[in-house]
């Protein structure tokens, strides 16, 4: 095996920008290793700043188009913590209904469309069909569920329109959420084919134990409530979030880089299995014995199989709420607050992991706003992941190395994934 290796891996990517990753290794040692997202700058906390603090969500909605729901739910917390706004139970559960449908069609996309390829010999989901066809169709269904999900609550499947600042512009139609808990249950049987090919999946061995956080009630899967835990005990409330975690920026990239106390983090589906996993839907333990998963778990590729764990509790919870609100009944709720001065933050789980937003507002208007994505806490993660599993296999061929340095990647699921096909790689040997 050469010990003077250079790799440059580099394509653009679909939706998010580009990915390039950098890796240097002399005499056998590893001296640079840079994932470079160099991404357009989006400049969506600029272009908050002297908008009316009610906009706040529509806007940052459009940061992802799969995650405008935890970007609304964030916005919508931050505004409602300046203005000290109390939601209802009704509310907490509408938004909860939500951010389950968009977890179950993110988690059903990535593992059909992403990960399953990889694994099973594919460049594509479009070459598995020929295989496969009846899956990617399955695929396209549980998908739907997701998106039957949003619809129904937020009239929209995408950047949902009711969505408003302590509350909702109008409940769903009680009809229309009894007609989607009936796809759910009819579509929840063929659900398990899902875990069949996810068993396929040949995991590699490999471990990078470090820090997961994720939040935690101590009473349920939460996506939406409570502090920020670690995997370690450590635990901090939402507000205190900037005290504890550091955001830099590299020469290499444009796009921001997380660390806590100069060391790199995860967040994510591993992190919320690790911590929340006691409070997972039947089912869900279910598929987590099936798939071996014992906790705490840190081999990054097996994030894939908790995306299966979890979409599994998305259906479930998800038909929990529908079922609790049309015991209770729908009500049009009165929604009003009082306009002050004031700074908030809102923290969520978007599919990814942790997403933070922070504003201050000053009559009627956002005069500063971070934000703060999974994928810029994970960097770190994926860079530190690369240099402790490249070693391992350098004496590959090419066409190999490649592919498992996108799964790693891709385990990830960074926003800069959406192209199934998205390094390209040159190697030079010395």
């Amino acid at each position: 095996m050469s010990h003077n290796i250079s790799f440059d891996l580099e394509h653009m990517t679909k939706v998010e920008g580009h990915a390039s990753l950098h890796v240097r290794i002399k005499n056998g040692v590893i001296e640079k290793a840079e994932l470079d997202v160099e991404e357009s700058a989006r400049f969506f906390e600029g272009i908050l700043k002297g908008r009316r603090y009610d906009e706040a969500h529509r806007i940052t909605s459009r940061v992802c188009g799969i995650c405008s729901i935890a970007h609304q739910m964030a916005a919508l917390q931050a505004v409602e913590d300046a203005l000290d706004v109390k939601v209802s139970e009704q509310t907490n559960l509408l938004r909860d209904l939500l951010t389950h449908g968009m977890f179950l069609q993110n988690h059903v996309i990535h593992t059909y469309f992403f990960a399953l390829p990889d694994y099973l010999g594919y460049s594509s989901a479009l070459e598995m069909m020929k295989d496969y066809r009846d899956d990617i169709h399955l695929a396209l269904h549980l998908k739907k569920l997701g998106n039957l999900i949003m619809s129904a609550v937020g009239e929209r499947e995408v950047h949902p329109i009711t969505p408003v600042i302590g509350g909702f512009s109008v409940p769903p139609k009680e009809e229309k959420l009894g007609s989607v808990r009936e796809e759910l249950l009819r579509w929840k049987d063929k659900m398990w084919r899902m875990v069949e090919l996810a068993k396929m999946m040949d995991i590699p061995d490999f471990e990078m134990k470090q820090e997961h956080f994720a939040l935690s009630t101590d009473r349920d899967y939460t996506l939406l409530h409570g502090c920020i835990r670690s995997t370690e005990g450590e635990s901090y409330r939402c507000e205190t979030y900037k005290e504890h975690f550091t955001e830099y920026l590299e020469p290499y990239s444009t796009s921001k880089f997380v660390v806590k106390e100069s060391k790199s983090f995860l967040v994510g589906p591993l992190a919320r299995f690790n911590i929340n996993h006691r409070f997972l839907s039947r089912d869900a333990k279910k598929v987590m014995k099936m798939f071996g998963l014992k906790p705490p778990v840190y081999n990054i590729y097996k994030a894939n199989l908790v995306r299966v764990v979890e979409a599994f509790n998305s259906l479930d919870r998800s038909v929990e709420i529908i079922n609790e609100l049309l015991e209770k009944g729908l009500k049009q709720e009165k929604v009003s607050h009082i306009p002050k001065d004031g700074e908030g933050v809102g923290v969520v789980e978007a599919p990814r992991g942790l997403l933070y937003h922070w504003y201050r507002i000053k009559d009627r208007r956002i005069v500063k706003a971070d934000i703060v994505t999974p994928t810029a806490q994970n960097l770190k993660s994926m860079e530190d992941g690369i240099k402790k599993y490249l070693p391992e296999i350098l004496d590959r061929g090419e066409d190999e190395i490649k592919l498992e340095l996108e799964k790693m990647i891709r385990a990830f699921d960074p926003c800069f994934s959406c192209s199934a096909h998205f390094l390209e790689l040159r190697i030079n040997r010395t």
